[in-house]
């Protein structure tokens, strides 16, 4: 029996992506040890079974500080460096597969390597786009420089490099001149084993959305709640769930009140589990799925998104180069999220013909024969045996 290991600093039992990539490693019989964070709770897993799950003595860090979140990253990396040397003894593993961030776990790995061990670093963003969006005081400073390293260095180490889509691969081939052969496009699609097309779909007033995922600022949910306010009375004949943790939770509470929109907005500050989620998300009509304009924004793949299309549930965003790269205008209905005005016009929209929603459930349903894990999977598994028989 092969063994391979998999290390995320991550909450894993709402990591759809690691959590896929640990079931794809099992369907092909492989023995899957995975080195990840403490839970405040360990719900029951239906998705992922028989696999070995090593918990760090750490829980993930959700806040705004760059340098909490930096030791955060350090403590999880000095901690790997005792267990996976330890276990590589052990289970001699044919491949380890770092998902980022950080992109520096990678070097936890060095003992495993000299000995042949398989190097994959699977790319889920660039770091230095997404700090330098969500801690802004990084601007060009020396802190920027030494992400840039980190990602280049860390890439360099590898001996694979996965990614979530096209756009970003070309980018990080681009930036970072990495050899083609070198980089593999598992994209970050929804599993249509879970989400699956919702047979008895409703719509109607009032509207209903549904938010759900991390809450964090490049989300732009306060400019959402603020559109929101500023509906006429007349048209506020919708209800919008915000489901998730992240540093902008409290901001987004403090708005909900501040803007007394508490009969029209429901905060549940959680995180729900992978495989309940679709149980949830079939009582909504539309999905939110919200975006600042950024750099970091722009290609970004939400796989919230991806998880509605394949249920048929459509979504209101914003057309950004990844976006726009896998989905059709008709697909989706969209807002500028630099004139937020174009989203109150939307919402006003919807509720005076909330039969367009079926035009574009139509529409997604079909695409989501295309978008889907099942695809992706199959491409995953191969390159897993491709280093495993080298």
């Amino acid at each position: 029996m092969q063994n391979i290991l998999m290390i995320a600093y991550t909450t894993l039992s709402t990591d759809a992506r690691v959590l896929k990539e640990i079931r794809a490693c099992i369907e092909r019989n492989y023995t899957v040890d995975v080195m990840t964070l403490r839970e405040k709770s360990t719900p029951k897993n239906n998705y992922v079974k028989d696999f070995n799950l090593i918990r760090v003595a750490q829980m993930q860090y959700k806040g705004n500080s760059f340098v909490i979140q930096s030791l955060s990253y350090l403590l999880f990396f000095l901690q790997l460096l005792v267990l996976v040397p330890y276990y590589f003894f052990k289970k001699k593993y044919c491949v380890i597969h770092v998902n980022n961030m950080p992109n520096f776990l990678v070097f936890v790995t060095f003992i495993p390597k000299l000995f042949g061990t398989k190097i994959i670093l699977d790319i889920h963003d660039l770091v230095s786009l997404l700090f330098k969006e969500k801690f802004e005081r990084l601007g060009k400073s020396i802190f920027l420089r030494v992400l840039r390293a980190e990602e280049k260095y860390s890439m360099r180490f590898a001996d694979r490099l996965i990614t979530v889509h096209e756009l970003l691969r070309d980018e990080i081939a681009e930036k970072y001149a990495i050899d083609s052969d070198r980089l593999t496009v598992v994209a970050n699609f929804a599993d249509e084993e879970i989400f699956m097309p919702i047979s008895d779909f409703k719509h109607g007033l009032p509207l209903k959305l549904v938010f759900h995922g991390t809450i964090a600022n490049r989300f732009g949910l306060d400019d959402i709640l603020v559109a929101l306010a500023s509906l006429p009375r007349a048209y506020r004949r919708l209800a919008l769930t915000i489901i998730g943790k992240g540093e902008a939770e409290g901001k987004i509470h403090r708005l909900i009140k501040q803007l007394q929109l508490g009969e029209m907005v429901n905060f549940i500050n959680r995180f729900i589990p992978l495989y309940e989620l679709p149980r949830i998300l079939r009582e909504y009509h539309l999905g939110l799925v919200s975006y600042k304009w950024c750099e970091a924004t722009m290609t970004m793949l939400p796989v919230k998104m991806l998880e509605l299309c394949l249920m048929g549930i459509p979504v209101i965003t914003i057309p950004n180069k990844a976006i726009r790269y896998y989905f059709h205008d008709t697909e989706y209905f969209s807002y500028d999220p630099r004139k937020m005005n174009t989203l109150t016009k939307l919402l006003i929209e919807l509720q005076e013909k909330p039969e367009s929603i079926l035009n574009v459930r139509s529409a997604i349903l079909e695409k989501g024969k295309k978008l889907r894990w099942g695809l992706e999977k199959k491409k995953y598994q191969h390159l897993i045996d491709s280093l495993i028989r080298r």
